[in-house]
C-alpha cells in the first residue's frame, strides 16, 4: 500500500520515481528544520548601502550548508567606475542601483538576498524553479535600468546558478568571461564607456 502511495505521489509531484519523491520530501523537511533553527536569531541589520542581508550573516548561512539552489551575482566594472567615474561615491551608486533592481526580483521568488562581498551578491532558494524564475526576473529588472552616472555607464552582471555556493561562484566566473568576450563589460579598456546592452537584460547567466 505504501509503495503504491509513493508511486502516486511521485506522479502527482512530477518526481521521476518514488525515490526522487522521497528525496524531494527529505530536502523540504531538512530545509524547513534549518529555517526553524535560524529564526530571527540569525538575522543581522541589513547592509546599509544595498538593503541586502549583510556579509556577516551570509558567512554564517554559508557555514550551515543549507540545501537548495544558489545564484551568485557579481557586479562588473566596480573598480573601473571607482577609478574613472567619480570615486567611491560613483561605485556606491552602481552597487545601490543594481541591488535595488535585483533584490526585489530575488525576494519575489521567496529567496534570501545577501551581500556576500564588496561587489558580490548571493541569493538562496528552496527550488531550482524559484532560482530560475528569479534569474529571469533579474534579467528583466536589469533591462529596465537606464544608463547611470550621467549616461556614462551601463551596468553589467554575471549570474551563476548552482546547488552550492562554490558551484554558483564558478558558474558566475564563466558568465563573467562571456561578458568580457561579448565586449559588454568594459574589461581591458581603461577609461572606455562600458557597452552593456540593456535590451538583452545585460545579464549573463551560466
Amino acid at each position: 500500500l505504501w509503495g503504491a502511495f509513493s508511486r502516486v505521489m511521485a506522479q502527482r509531484t512530477g518526481a521521476k520515481d518514488a525515490w526522487s519523491f522521497y528525496e524531494a520530501i527529505g530536502l523540504q523537511v531538512e530545509h524547513a528544520d534549518l529555517e526553524a533553527k535560524e529564526g530571527d536569531a540569525g538575522r543581522q541589520p541589513a547592509d546599509v548601502l544595498t538593503g541586502a542581508r549583510p556579509q556577516g550573516e551570509w558567512l554564517k548561512f554559508k557555514e550551515r550548508r543549507v540545501p537548495g539552489f544558489y545564484l551568485a551575482i557579481d557586479v562588473n566594472d566596480l573598480k573601473r567606475v571607482n577609478d574613472t567615474l567619480g570615486g567611491h561615491d560613483a561605485g556606491d551608486v552602481l552597487l545601490k542601483t543594481i541591488a535595488g533592481a535585483i533584490g526585489p526580483a530575488v525576494q519575489g521568488e521567496k529567496g534570501k538576498f545577501f551581500r556576500s562581498g564588496g561587489d558580490e551578491f548571493t541569493a538562496h532558494f528552496r527550488t531550482q524553479a524559484e532560482a530560475e524564475a528569479a534569474a529571469k526576473a533579474i534579467s528583466e529588472a536589469m533591462a529596465a535600468l537606464p544608463a547611470m552616472l550621467e549616461g556614462k555607464h551601463r551596468a553589467s552582471i554575471p549570474v551563476g546558478l548552482g546547488k552550492a555556493p562554490d558551484l554558483a561562484d564558478a558558474a558566475s566566473g564563466k558568465a563573467k568571461e562571456r561578458a568580457r568576450s561579448a565586449g559588454r563589460s568594459g574589461f581591458g579598456r581603461p577609461g572606455a564607456v562600458a557597452t552593456a546592452d540593456l535590451t538583452q537584460g545585460d545579464t549573463f547567466l551560466e
